[in-house]
């Protein structure tokens, strides 16, 4: 028996409503299609509903599931997937000690659970929780210490990496009368839009 199922019983177009019995059975038709009624019509058709085979696991049709970090689903056979280029985790892999097993039990950070990373023991590669952690903000890692853009896109407002999180404060400008230019905190003191060139 062939995967999938007929779709729905009314002929799909350019099948006429005649009465005619074009298969017996999946085996008489040709390729993927399979043995469809309509009505009293029998034709061989393209099925619906077929489950996906992806990297050796079977998804039913309609399942959506994740491919490391892109987002996958299972439509009448085909595994389209979302195609993002996948960042590491935060954070700095402990240092091996010596020579570890020689098994590669993952591939990169996303075949590691939560916050643990793929990194080497010496020999393979193991899921470890990692020795410094880091920020991530944008799809882009920070490690700890490292200045990082402010969310809120605010001029005014320096970020840093500390502990994991992003820590921000505002700056301190000179008090002074001036002209601040778009996109910056500060005034530039004495001068006026006329003045910068």
């Amino acid at each position: 028996m062939k995967q999938g199922q007929c779709p729905d019983a009314r002929p799909p177009k350019g099948i006429s409503t005649i009465c005619l019995v074009g298969c017996q059975g999946d085996d008489s038709c040709p390729g993927e299609q399979k043995c469809c009624r309509y009505g009293c019509q029998i034709s061989c058709t393209n099925p619906v509903g077929k489950s996906c085979n992806y990297k050796g696991r079977v998804y039913k049709d309609g399942a959506q599931f994740k491919d490391k970090c892109n987002t996958c689903r299972c439509i009448n056979g085909a595994v389209p997937c979302t195609k993002i280029g996948c960042q590491g985790k935060t954070g700095v892999c402990p240092a091996p000690r010596g020579f570890g097993i020689c098994i590669h039990k993952c591939s990169s950070d996303y075949d590691c659970p939560d916050v643990q990373k793929c990194c080497s023991n010496g020999c393979g590669k193991v899921c470890l929780k990692p020795t410094q952690s880091g920020c991530l903000v944008n799809g882009v890692n920070y490690n700890e210490g490292a200045t990082v853009p402010s969310k809120k896109a605010n001029p005014c407002e320096s970020c840093t990496c500390q502990n994991g999180s992003v820590q921000c404060e505002m700056m301190a400008c000179p008090a002074c009368v001036g002209y601040t230019p778009s996109g910056q905190c500060c005034p530039i003191c004495g001068s006026w839009p006329h003045d910068i060139q």
